[in-house]
């Protein structure tokens, strides 16, 4: 009988040894590896935080040679001016004197102003003779004309 009770008691043991791994496992499963991101997210922003700061710095630089030297950056945005017109229409040859409309209630008076606005560039080629207005927010010429300068005599 204590062959028996032994025995018993040992598939008793097992049994429940069993039953408490299978009991574990429904319980708790095994946690699933997943991939994480986190160090490849890090270079990502760590690659465009470097890009951005390069793209400041250089910026920085223009603009300090710039303020180092306005008589270029006069030149450079003159010039700017000069090849944004010429794509719209045939230049004379020559440096023309730029001007800014800034209040167009003073020009109304005057023919060749009739259609400009405040922001408006006229390029004027004194040796040509010849007058441009032109809208740097649209990308048009406004109006081209002959130029008739008061004082000079033929």
């Amino acid at each position: 009988m204590d062959d028996k009770r032994g025995s018993s008691s040992s598939i008793a043991s097992s049994t429940r040894t069993q039953l408490s791994k299978s009991q574990l496992s429904s319980a708790s499963p095994e946690p699933k590896k997943t991939k994480s991101y986190t160090p490849k997210l890090m270079i990502v922003l760590l690659v465009l935080a470097i890009a951005t700061s390069i793209f400041f710095f250089v910026q920085y630089r223009h603009t300090q040679a710039q303020l180092k030297n306005p008589n270029s950056a006069a030149q450079s945005q003159t010039q700017e001016l000069i090849d944004k017109v010429a794509k719209l229409t045939d230049l004379p040859s020559g440096e023309p004197t730029v001007a800014t409309v800034s209040d167009v209630s003073k020009l109304s008076s005057q023919t060749f102003f009739v259609n400009a606005k405040n922001g408006d560039k006229v390029l004027i080629y004194s040796s040509a003779k010849k007058a441009i207005l032109y809208r740097p927010s649209t990308n048009k010429i406004i109006n081209i004309a002959p130029l008739s300068i008061s004082g000079q005599q033929p």
